[in-house]
């Protein structure tokens, strides 16, 4: 798409009754979007006074740029968002609620990224749903904020993110999947992966399985620093489902897990793809040789952006495991599974063990040697009690990027090697703000330690 000549961006806001919010979304959008857009409105079965409203101020604040489609009843945000997509035409889709508010020129940013990068296919706004939340988000992804800075004022602080952070890390690649509460899609990645999946009947789940897909597929995700929403968060669902909204969520979990077996299962033998895949070895499959499970594991890993050297840490892991003969290693940060599975191969060799906790499961395997706990490590110590110090051979952080935790990891880590095991730790030079904890961290080991892979950066040390 050539700057001087800007097409304009679909935008498909799905609404249910709720006009108070929806009269907010479109206000600030109207007052806030300096890219060329259209609106594409679906009703999904609003009472006729708010469709009333609805259309007025669609014909008020976009009398040539917007499309309204309205349901008889509600058929829920998917097929409203569906539809929306089948009418759009243009290259990039946004898909909004209608209980967002618009920061300042939160479009462009958006439009831009999906420009420098053609394997951009999905990109969030930062969106904040409460102040508790929105501190956890900001602390993710490296943000600052000033105290007096409300989440709330969606203008003031969109002007703040675009001042303070720079162009260059307005972009945040991430490996996990995004709400789709105000994303850009581009259609390209649309035309290859289909709509969103209505099994999931009013919503609650779907966005989680489409980001998964377009991972596998080598869409990369992002999350862009300078495009800010105010999201009310679960308006439509409370007010239409106030007692079933949660059960309805946790159905649908499990859905979205058996979706996504399946969805391994039909696509392992798509070699060309197979590499984006969060792997899982068949349970029936029995030992085979390091080359082949190396082989496997590099064609399931899933990947962040191509420039961070996944392979190379992958085939180290096992490596390292396999050269020291060790026996026990821990792990911090199990995430999506790709450094577990490593160090099991490695551990396969040795007849050792991985002893590996995260909070959040997000893995899809099974292996013997695997002792896995779903708790931080602050609470494994606690369970531990000191029963296990000095008894690991390899130690690999790859956990919470905040600053207490980051530190914890470190002395607990320390703690569990034996003399001369080996620490190791992730994003040590990746430069970005989120990761400067570690990077602080690893300063104290830095003149005894070695440093390689230059994104996102390794750091190794040797307890002495």
């Amino acid at each position: 798409m050539k700057e001087g000549k800007k097409k304009p961006i679909d935008i498909i806001i799905p609404a249910k009754d709720n006009w108070d919010y929806t009269k907010n979304c479109l206000s600030t959008l109207s007052k806030n979007t300096s890219y060329p857009y259209r609106v594409i409105f679906v009703d999904n079965g609003s009472k006729e006074e708010t469709k009333k409203a609805e259309k007025d101020t669609l014909q008020s604040l976009f009398p040539k740029s917007h499309k309204f489609i309205g349901f008889p009843k509600n058929k829920g945000w998917i097929k409203a968002a569906n539809e929306g997509i089948f009418e759009s035409e243009s290259e990039y889709i946004v898909l909004s609620n209608n209980d967002v508010r618009y920061g300042k020129d939160w479009l462009t940013p958006l439009v831009r990224a999906a420009n420098q990068d053609e394997d951009l296919g999905i990109i969030a706004s930062t969106a904040a749903t409460s102040v508790q939340r929105w501190d956890i988000h900001c602390n993710r992804l490296g943000i600052h904020l000033p105290v007096s800075l409300s989440p709330e004022n969606e203008s003031a602080l969109a002007s703040w993110l675009q001042t303070n952070i720079p162009l260059a890390k307005s972009l945040v690649y991430v490996q996990h999947p995004v709400a789709f509460l105000c994303v850009l899609l581009r259609w390209k990645m649309v035309e290859e992966l289909g709509f969103l999946d209505e099994d999931f009947e009013i919503g609650l789940g779907e966005d989680d399985l489409y980001c998964k897909k377009a991972l596998y597929r080598g869409w990369k995700i992002g999350v862009c620093l300078h495009s800010y929403v105010w999201h009310h968060g679960r308006t439509t669902f409370s007010s239409e489902f106030p007692d079933e909204w949660r059960s309805m969520q946790q159905r649908n979990q499990i859905l979205g897990r058996k979706k996504w077996e399946n969805f391994l299962k039909e696509n392992t033998s798509d070699t060309s793809n197979a590499r984006m895949q969060i792997g899982e070895r068949e349970k029936e499959e029995k030992k085979s040789t390091l080359g082949k499970d190396i082989e496997d594991l590099l064609a399931a890993a899933i990947y962040p952006p191509r420039r961070s050297s996944v392979e190379n840490q992958i085939l180290f892991f096992a490596g390292i495991v396999i050269a020291t003969n060790a026996k026990l290693v821990f792990e911090s940060g199990t995430g999506w599974g790709n450094s577990s599975r490593a160090f099991l191969i490695g551990l396969e060799k040795t007849d050792g063990f991985l002893y590996s906790c995260d909070p959040v499961k997000q893995f899809n395997f099974e292996a013997p040697r695997l002792r896995y706990f779903q708790c931080k490590s602050q609470e494994l110590s606690k369970k531990w009690n000191g029963k296990m110090d000095g008894k690991f051979d390899i130690a690999f952080i790859d956990g919470s990027h905040e600053r207490k935790d980051v530190e914890f990891d470190v002395q607990f880590s320390l703690k569990l090697l034996k003399n001369f095991g080996i620490l190791i730790m992730h994003d040590v030079s990746t430069g970005q703000e989120m990761h400067r904890h570690v990077k602080q961290s690893w300063e104290n080991f830095r003149k005894e330690g070695i440093t390689f892979l230059s994104f996102p950066g390794l750091g190794l040390y040797q307890k002495k």
